[in-house]
């Protein structure tokens, strides 16, 4: 029964159909954790490969050898993710030794720019002080009090409670949107379809606040222009409704009644 494999490797190495007859020589072949040595293969299949070694015979499947041994056995492979970024930088390193790029990069211009570019930034780093972050971190922190002092303002001559949450980022805007008279559910698609829902409801926002504000519509078009935007911002929050009315109509005058005419 012995003779049985070596008669089944023999057939294999003289032709078996269905295989391939190659005579390849390797110093040595690991199939899992088992390492043959000098290895004559006898043939291959897509499936298995038949190989002579020092003690004998063998066959191993082709699923069990790693990328390396399978492509020196010949066979052919798709390329995986790595040869593919391999391939990428291969082709970004031509691209930056190539002689334009060379010679742009060798330009004394090019150069001395690059140096007063340097130098620049170094002295900008230098002045990065703890004071002066500890400045900016501050001017930051007022600038967005006053913006929600703002907004506050906004909701209040809109006639509106702007609630706690008109200091509280993002959370800002449910009681911008009860200001100009819109539901909070308006948040929902914005936070979903940030890309589109965010910008949308600042537009129909735009031009709502104004009319509930007691001004017109136009004001909405100069909150979506550069430049004009921040000045309509300040005339919502800090200017008069239109027609010189107030734009709440629940407020409760403490000015003496209005003297009655006696008829005679």
């Amino acid at each position: 029964m012995a003779l049985v494999p070596a008669i089944l490797f023999a057939l294999a190495a003289l032709g078996l159909p269905g295989g391939l007859r190659a005579d390849e020589h390797l110093d040595a072949l690991r199939v899992g954790a088992t390492l043959y040595t000098n290895i004559t293969v006898l043939t291959k299949t897509s499936s298995d490969v038949f190989f002579k070694h020092s003690y004998g015979f063998g066959n191993t499947k082709v699923r069990d050898l790693d990328r390396a041994t399978l492509l020196s056995l010949g066979y052919q492979l798709p390329p995986d993710e790595s040869e593919k970024t391999s391939v990428f930088r291969q082709s970004a390193q031509s691209v930056l030794e190539s002689q334009s790029v060379t010679n742009f990069v060798a330009d004394p211009r090019v150069q001395e720019a690059q140096a007063l570019i340097a130098a620049r930034m170094d002295e900008v780093v230098e002045k990065i002080t703890p004071q002066v972050m500890q400045g900016l971190t501050a001017g930051i922190i007022a600038l967005y009090l006053l913006f929600s002092f703002c907004c506050r303002q906004i909701c209040v001559k809109a006639g509106k409670n702007p609630s706690p949450l008109i200091w509280i980022p993002i959370l800002k805007q449910f009681p911008l949107l009860r200001a100009a008279n819109m539901s909070g559910w308006w948040m929902v698609p914005a936070v979903l379809l940030f890309p589109i829902g965010w910008p949308l409801m600042k537009i129909v926002w735009s031009f709502r606040i104004g009319p509930a504000r007691g001004n017109t519509w136009v004001i909405g078009l100069f909150l979506l222009l550069p430049v004009t935007n921040v000045l309509a911002f300040l005339f919502l929050a800090f200017g008069s409704a239109g027609g010189g009315q107030p734009a709440n109509s629940n407020v409760i005058s403490l000015g003496p009644p209005p003297a009655r005419k006696i008829a005679v």
